[in-house]
């Protein structure tokens, strides 16, 4: 009888959520970021719109490591751990500082999963998806269709030239010798996953993102990014691949107009998420400012179509 009570009360509030997205995602849909009647239903809860649905929806998540297919193996020819040899997580690193606490600029399909996708204006990009105790990363320089970086809540694999050249630890720590070549197999089959996932993400299967989905989970795709930056203090080899990485003055430029248009897109979103996503929902990036905040702009306006 309690089951049956518990699905009774999920149904019903099930049945209300989908009555209130029908008319959110008019006003939601008009950036790009859409209402989500099942996983954003908690943060309507919270201002009282209506009771939480039961667990027996929930958002889908990526196999773990251990449960993904056999991969060609990838050579481990580790870089020395110098500086060096934290190069890859040093890219990686500044790409989330990038991004800060900006909402994805798309998600795709793969597998029954949504990862979320953001894009640079001088195109690296990054993906997220969800796994059973977080998210799982995974970095690409310009035009690469395979990783520089795949990082889980456990380990990051560093990649160069097909093979690869570093594993650190949950903190950020470079892991040596035997250590390291015991990841070699999950390094093997993250690189292969990073590369159908980099096809599956072709323009054609991406689409706007929820926003209350975002709402729901983005605290942990910023703790990740503040978890790293309390590890980076620790590792003076860390710093040093970040200071060796200073671009050219033109591009200091441009990534520090991308930096600020993202970080007023992120104020854009809370704000609107402070109002219980009442009315129409706001445009990210200004389409009259910084040459970075136009093209982000056109990338939002892609999501949208």
């Amino acid at each position: 009888m309690a089951m049956s009570t518990r699905r009774i009360r999920g149904a019903t509030a099930l049945g209300i959520a989908l009555a209130l997205a029908a008319c959110g995602e008019q006003q939601a849909g008009d950036n790009g970021l859409l209402a989500d009647p099942l996983a954003g239903n908690e943060t309507l809860a919270e201002a009282g719109a209506l009771p939480p649905v039961d667990d027996e929806v929930g958002d889908a998540v990526a196999p773990d490591v251990e449960a993904l297919p056999a991969a060609t193996p990838v050579a481990y020819q580790p870089a020395p751990p110098t500086e060096e040899g934290y190069v890859p997580i040093a890219r990686a690193d500044e790409l989330l500082e990038l991004i800060g606490d900006a909402p994805p600029d798309y998600a795709f399909d793969y597998g029954g999963v949504a990862p979320w996708g953001w894009e640079t204006v001088d195109d690296y990009r990054v993906f997220a998806e969800p796994i059973d105790d977080g998210y799982r990363y995974y970095y690409y320089g310009p035009g690469a269709d395979e990783p520089f970086l795949v990082r889980d809540p456990a380990y990051s694999y560093g990649y160069r030239g097909g093979r690869l050249i570093a594993v650190y630890d949950s903190g950020g720590r470079y892991i040596r010798g035997d250590a390291a070549r015991r990841r070699s197999v999950a390094a093997a089959r993250y690189y292969a996953r990073a590369h159908a996932l980099r096809e599956a993400a072709r323009r054609d299967n991406r689409r706007a993102v929820a926003a209350t989905r975002w709402a729901r989970h983005h605290r942990q795709v910023t703790d990740a990014r503040r978890d790293w930056e309390r590890a980076r203090e620790r590792q003076a080899e860390w710093q040093q691949a970040r200071q060796r990485q200073r671009a050219d003055r033109a591009e200091r430029e441009r990534r520090a107009a991308e930096r600020q248009a993202r970080a007023e897109a992120a104020q854009r979103f809370q704000r609107w998420r402070q109002q219980r996503f009442q009315g129409p929902a706001p445009r990210l990036y200004d389409g009259q400012g910084s040459a970075a905040a136009r093209a982000l702009a056109r990338r939002e306006a892609e999501a949208r179509a």
